[in-house]
């Protein structure tokens, strides 16, 4: 049964069948829970160990450097020896072809970041690349398996700044932007 995880701010995880359509808790039985509540916060699901990966997010200090993984039933805090800063507002997307899960931008307090990340199942390395989108929170971004990318869109940089409309690529070395004909609303 393929199952979609979701994790809210007070660490309730809700799962729905693909088959059924139905949402039911779904409340770890052992291990721990992300203790701090969190809005704001990364997760994505890694491929290659089969684990949903929770990084940073929102608290009452503005930002998270916590690593957890679920597994379906238990939440474990990982301890990695490197870690990207306190973050929030920024994107986990899972990047099998780069081993792991990719983590970009947010925010440290109120300032828009745009670090690079890569979540290996054990560790975090920050990744450094030669070209950079402009820093920024609040984007989407998802993987495109057949061209092996990873693809971001909007966000917020610096406020008052207006939400931007460009989209970027990552191929695991470096980013760069496209440029469309049209662009989203």
């Amino acid at each position: 049964m393929t199952r979609l995880t979701a994790i809210l701010s007070t660490a309730l995880v809700l799962a729905v069948s693909a088959t059924a359509q139905n949402w039911a808790t779904n409340n770890p039985t052992t291990g721990n829970t992300p203790t701090t509540p969190r809005t704001s916060f990364g997760m994505a699901y890694n491929l290659l160990t089969q684990r949903t990966v929770l990084y940073g997010g929102r608290t009452a200090a503005l930002g998270d450097q916590e690593t957890w993984t679920f597994d379906g039933t238990t939440w474990v805090q990982q301890s990695p020896t490197t870690s990207p800063p306190a973050l929030w507002g920024h994107v986990l997307v899972a990047a099998p072809n780069l081993g792991g899960v990719l983590l970009y931008g947010g925010r440290i307090g109120t300032t828009a970041q745009n670090q690079t990340w890569l979540w290996n199942g054990a560790d975090g390395r920050q990744i450094t690349t030669a070209t950079a989108p402009p820093a920024r929170a609040f984007f989407q971004m998802a993987f495109d398996t057949r061209r092996g990318v990873a693809v971001m869109h909007g966000g917020f940089g610096l406020i008052p700044i207006p939400a931007s409309r460009h989209t970027w690529e990552f191929d695991g070395v470096d980013w760069r932007e496209v440029v469309t004909p049209t662009l989203p609303p």
